[in-house]
């Protein structure tokens, strides 16, 4: 009965990312992979030591997808190592959902406590890495603009007056429209799973 991750398969299956797709395939957490990612893009465009350092990691760790996945265990044995994964998990976490929240660089850093230059450079990774988020937003937009109404999977619709609306209004309807087809289609799944829980629930009193 529980939708885990419900957001981001939504927006995986919404952008149709092969390597978010394989990645929710093999079981992976996806923050873990995401941030695992941004180690390895960092390290493979050179000068890698200077930009994980502007991004609050040591360069000179792993940070690899099982450190990251077992950041619990290693605090164990290593908490100032485990606390750096850990934190650094939960900044990718923070701007994946702020992205599709609408926030932008200012609003992502306030919210995590981090630099407005480490902010953009973690979305700026995060767009370089998954470009199809970035197709799956401009899609959106498109829809709105076109039709005035963007669907979630199952049909659900979400009317907004944009014709002839200033630019700012149309900038937050936008924004709206990405987070609307997410949530409200996880919404949706999470209703559907409760209704059909009523009898299996019944027969347990």
């Amino acid at each position: 009965a529980d939708a885990k991750g419900a957001e981001v398969r939504i927006l995986t299956a919404y952008c149709h990312d092969q390597a978010l797709i394989d990645s929710l395939n093999a079981g992976q957490d996806t923050h873990c992979f995401i941030a695992s990612k941004i180690v390895a893009l960092v390290r493979e465009s050179g000068g890698s030591m200077e930009a994980l350092a502007s991004m609050g990691l040591d360069g000179n760790r792993l940070l690899s997808y099982d450190d990251f996945a077992n950041r619990d265990k290693i605090k164990d044995t290593d908490a100032v190592y485990g606390a750096m994964l850990d934190k650094f998990r939960t900044a990718v976490k923070r701007v994946v959902f702020g992205i599709l929240y609408g926030a932008g660089a200012h609003k992502i850093a306030e919210t995590i406590g981090i630099s407005l230059e480490q902010a953009r450079s973690l979305i700026d990774s995060l767009f370089l890495m998954f470009p199809s988020i970035q197709v799956y937003m401009a899609r959106t937009a498109w829809e709105l603009e076109t039709y005035g109404y963007v669907e979630t999977f199952f049909g659900r619709r979400q009317r907004f007056a944009v014709a002839g609306a200033p630019g700012y209004l149309l900038g937050k309807a936008k924004r709206q429209t990405v987070n609307f087809k997410i949530q409200s289609t996880s919404s949706d799944i999470v209703l559907g799973r409760l209704a059909a829980l009523e009898e299996p629930l019944k027969d347990l009193g």
